[in-house]
């Protein structure tokens, strides 16, 4: 097996635990009020439908298999649907408006334990990177919340790929980024089709967190079995094996056997 240089993460069951819910009615109630004070009137209701059906209208229009959006653009068309003619500065204004939102909807964020002593210590044995399937403007915060993101060489969210995995584009576009190759790189996720059998298709390694989920995949898909396999739990076991995987496994010499005079 080829040496690792490079070990690549997923985020959410991985490193971090969240859980979103996107049809509370109170966060478009924030929202609606936030929205009162930079001119833009909009009621929680209309809110909400006008986030669902621009977003579902641009999946729609993404013809990649496993397709994702920028959910900036979203924001943005939502703010000219409420004012077509809203003259203020755009960028800041959706890098707000995403932020909040992903606040307001957000029940529960807890990165799990001991996973910043295992990217303290693979940091000096591996370069780290991640790929995962989500929205820039709602993931790196949140990486930066607990201060992890600065373990990381390269972050690729689907948003940036407009692709999500296990389509080959988004780890295709992280190897070519970084200029590596698949067979010296692992992929770390919990989920069975996108993360293992995903990164399987570019050829790269994979280790499977197994949180009691169905190692399960469509049976359309061909059987797939990790490379390693650990428990939800066992982060210095992943550790360790991550960095096993990163040492030249020596070679066994061949003594030819000798005959006696």
């Amino acid at each position: 097996m080829s040496t690792i240089k490079t070990a690549v993460f997923d985020v959410y069951n991985t490193l971090l635990n969240i859980s979103v819910n996107e049809d509370r009615i109170e966060a478009y109630e924030f929202l609606s009020s936030w929205l009162s004070y930079k001119g833009l009137t909009t009621k929680p209701v209309a809110l909400m439908r006008l986030y669902k059906e621009i977003t579902k209208k641009e999946i729609e229009s993404n013809p990649e298999d496993f397709p994702d959006i920028d959910i900036g653009s979203v924001f943005e068309k939502i703010i000219f649907s409420i004012d077509n003619k809203y003259s203020g500065d755009i960028r800041a204004m959706v890098s707000e408006f995403s932020l909040l939102f992903r606040i307001y909807t957000t029940q529960s964020l807890k990165i799990y334990p001991h996973v910043i002593t295992m990217l303290e210590t693979l940091s000096n044995n591996v370069t780290l990177a991640i790929i995962s399937n989500t929205q820039r403007h709602f993931t790196l915060p949140e990486l930066k919340k607990f201060g992890i993101e600065k373990f990381f060489n390269t972050i690729l969210f689907s948003s940036d790929a407009r692709a999500s995995k296990p389509n080959p584009k988004i780890f295709n576009t992280l190897l070519n980024t970084m200029n590596i190759n698949p067979e010296q790189t692992v992929y770390i996720g919990d989920n069975f089709l996108d993360d293992i059998w995903g990164a399987q298709r570019v050829g790269m390694k994979t280790i499977w967190i197994n949180r009691g989920c169905k190692a399960t995949i469509p049976c359309e898909f061909q059987k797939t079995v990790p490379d390693k396999q650990i428990d939800g739990s066992s982060y210095k076991d992943l550790t360790d094996i991550i960095i096993s995987m990163t040492k030249k496994r020596s070679k066994r010499s061949f003594s030819p056997n000798k005959t006696s005079s």
